[in-house]
C-alpha cells in the first residue's frame, strides 16, 4: 500500500465533491474534487459527496475507522429522538452520539466490575489475614466523631 495514486475524476464525482485519501499514518486527507486528477499517497479510499447535510467532517471522522460491526438499532418514541437530536454538538450525527453513549457505557460499567473485583479481593485477603475491623466499631467511632461535631458547632453558636 505505499506510493502515491493519482484519482482521476469517477463519473459520479463532481467538482466539489471530496476525495478522501488515507495517509502513510492512517490519517485521511480530504481533496476536492476537479477536472484533473488528485495525488493520494496511499490509493483512496471513497469519493464521496453529501451536499445535502454538508457534514463532511464528520462522515469522515465515521469512515476513518472502518466500521466493521454494528449495534442493533433501538426503537424510541419520537419525543426522545427530538431530545436526544437537540443536545448533538455541531456537525455531530445521531450516529456518533449512539455510538459514545455505549462507549462511555462499556467503559463505566468496565470500571465498576473491576471496583467490585478489587473490593472482594480486599475483603478475602482481610479474612484470610485477620487483618480487619468489625463494622459494629467502625459505625462507633463514626457516631462518636459526629456527636463531637455536632456539640463543637452547638457551642460555638451560643
Amino acid at each position: 500500500m505505499g506510493g502515491t495514486a493519482a484519482l482521476a475524476p469517477r463519473d459520479d464525482a463532481f467538482v466539489g465533491d471530496v476525495l478522501a485519501c488515507p495517509g502513510p499514518t492512517g490519517d485521511i486527507t480530504s481533496k476536492a474534487a476537479s477536472s484533473t486528477a488528485v495525488q493520494c499517497p496511499n490509493p483512496p479510499m471513497i469519493v464521496f459527496s453529501n451536499p445535502r447535510t454538508g457534514r463532511l467532517a464528520a462522515h469522515l471522522r465515521y469512515i476513518q475507522v472502518m466500521k466493521t460491526a454494528t449495534i442493533p438499532s433501538v426503537r424510541v418514541e419520537p419525543d426522545f429522538r427530538a431530545e436526544v437530536e437537540a443536545v448533538l454538538a455541531d456537525g455531530e450525527t445521531l450516529s456518533e452520539f449512539v455510538e459514545a453513549s455505549v462507549r462511555a457505557s462499556v467503559e463505566r460499567r468496565r470500571v465498576q466490575a473491576e471496583f467490585v473485583a478489587r473490593g472482594l479481593r480486599s475483603r478475602d485477603e482481610a479474612r484470610r489475614t485477620g487483618d480487619c475491623v468489625d463494622a459494629d466499631v467502625v459505625l462507633e467511632g463514626l457516631q462518636r466523631k459526629l456527636d463531637a461535631a455536632r456539640v463543637r458547632l452547638a457551642t460555638k453558636g451560643k
